[in-house]
C-alpha cells in the first residue's frame, strides 16, 4: 500500500497524479493521511483529470483518512486533462516507488507489449470457442447494432472489474460457460479463480469443472464458502447445497460445522434447508459418492477418458449456449465435471476402490 499525507486542500491536485500513476502502473492501494476532507473534490476530479478517460477507484473514508483502491487502467496510458502544479498538461505519469514520475521508453514498450498480447489472446479465445462447437453447429456472426454475445475475454475481463468493486457482482451462468469453452486460452490469475468458482458455486453446472481445474487450497475454499454465505447477492441461496457439497469434499470436519451454523443462522430458508441437510458431512459425501457411482444414460462415465471427458464437456457446453433450459444435458455436465473432480488431488473423497482402472488414471484433468 502506497501512503500519502494530505494538509489541505491543495494536496487535490498531487493526490490526484497519485491515482493516475496508480492505474497506470497496474493499480493498487493508496492510504492518503488527513485526506478524508479531499473526498467531495476526488469523486468530482476521477471524472476529468483524465478526460476522456474516467480513473476507476473505489473511495472510502476511514476517520480522518482516506483509503483509495485504484483499478489498473483498462486502456494504458491515462493522460492528464489539464496541467497541475507539477506536471505539465497530457502527462504520462507512472509510479516509481513512492514517487509519481513520468513514464519513459520501457513503459510505453511495456504498454504495446500487453496491447499486442491482449489482442492475441482474444483471437485465441474466439478460436476456442470456434473450435468448440459440435457437428454441424452453424456460426453467426453480427455486426453494428444487431444482437450478439461477449467474447470469453471480454466476459472475463468485465467481470473480474465488476467482482473487484463489488464481491457480491458474480458472473451470469452464460458467462460461465463462454469462460468455460475459452479458459485454455485465457490467463486466469488468483482473482479470476476466486470469481469464477465463487459465481459457478451460485451457478453449479461448471462448478466440479473449475475445482478440477484450480485444485485450490482447503483455505482459499472456505474464505470463498464463508464469503458466498455473507454475501447480498440476491440469488445466493441457489448456492446452499453447492457450499455443502464442496465443504463435505474438500474441508475438515470442523471448518465444516463453522459452515453449516453459519449457512443456519442466515435466516434463508434455503440455507437453513442445506444446513439441516449438510450437517454430517460423511452422509454429503456418501451421496456424492452414490451420484458419482451411478450411470448417466446407462453409461459410466468412470471408464472414459480424460480427453473424452474434456470434448463432452465442451459440446455439453457448447449445447447449453445455445439451449439453455436443457436440464438433460445441463445434469450431464454437472456429472462429466463430478468424474473430472474425482480424477483431481481435491478428490479424493469421492473415489471408490476400482476408480484406478480408470482409462489413462490419474493422467491429466
Amino acid at each position: 500500500m502506497w501512503g500519502l499525507e494530505a494538509t489541505g486542500s491543495g494536496d487535490l491536485e498531487h493526490v490526484l497524479c497519485a491515482v493516475v500513476a496508480t492505474a497506470n502502473s497496474g493499480g493498487g492501494s493508496l492510504h492518503v493521511a488527513g485526506g478524508a476532507a479531499l473526498l467531495p473534490g476526488l469523486v468530482d476530479g476521477l471524472g476529468t483529470v483524465a478526460e476522456p478517460d474516467r480513473v476507476d477507484a473505489h473511495l472510502r473514508r476511514v476517520g480522518a483518512d482516506l483509503h483509495i483502491q485504484v483499478a489498473s487502467a483498462p486502456r494504458p496510458p491515462l493522460v492528464l486533462a489539464e496541467a497541475c502544479d507539477e506536471f505539465p498538461a497530457h502527462a504520462v505519469l507512472v509510479r516509481d516507488g513512492a514517487d509519481i514520475g513520468l513514464a519513459d521508453r520501457a513503459n510505453h514498450l511495456a504498454w504495446i507489449d500487453e496491447a499486442v498480447r491482449s489482442e492475441r489472446q482474444r483471437w485465441r479465445s474466439r478460436l476456442a470457442l470456434v473450435a468448440g462447437l459440435p457437428e454441424g453447429a452453424e456460426l453467426t456472426v453480427t455486426v453494428g447494432d444487431g444482437p450478439g454475445q461477449d467474447e470469453p475475454s471480454l466476459a472475463l475481463t468485465q467481470g473480474i472489474r465488476r467482482f473487484r468493486s463489488d464481491r457480491d457482482d458474480l458472473l451470469a451462468s452464460r458467462d460461465l460457460l463462454l469462460i468455460f469453452l475459452a479458459r485454455e486460452a485465457l490467463s486466469i490469475d488468483d482473482e479470476a479463480e476466486q470469481l469464477l468458482i465463487r459465481s459457478a458455486l451460485r451457478r453449479r453446472i461448471t462448478l466440479w469443472h473449475w475445482l478440477a481445474e484450480f485444485e485450490p487450497e482447503p483455505t482459499q475454499i472456505a474464505a470463498l464458502l464463508h464469503e458466498a454465505v455473507t454475501g447480498r447477492d440476491r440469488d445466493k441461496t441457489d448456492a446452499g447445497r453447492a457450499i455443502i457439497d464442496v465443504s463435505a469434499m474438500m474441508l475438515d470436519a470442523t471448518t465444516h460445522g463453522e459452515l453449516v451454523e453459519a449457512l443456519a443462522a442466515s435466516g434463508y430458508k434455503h440455507f437453513s434447508e442445506a444446513a439441516d441437510e449438510g450437517a454430517d458431512p460423511e452422509v454429503v459425501q456418501l451421496r456424492l459418492r452414490s451420484l458419482h457411482a451411478s450411470t448417466v444414460s446407462g453409461e459410466e462415465l468412470r471408464w472414459r477418458s480424460n480427453g473424452e471427458l474434456r470434448r463432452r464437456a465442451a459440446i455439453a457446453a457448447t449445447e447449453l449456449l445455445a439451449e439453455p433450459r436443457r436440464r438433460s444435458v445441463s445434469r450431464l455436465l454437472d456429472r462429466l465435471g463430478l468424474e473430472r473432480f474425482a480424477r483431481s488431488s481435491s478428490g479424493i473423497r469421492l473415489r471408490t476402490d476400482d476408480d484406478r482402472l480408470a482409462l489413462d488414471w490419474p493422467g491429466t484433468v
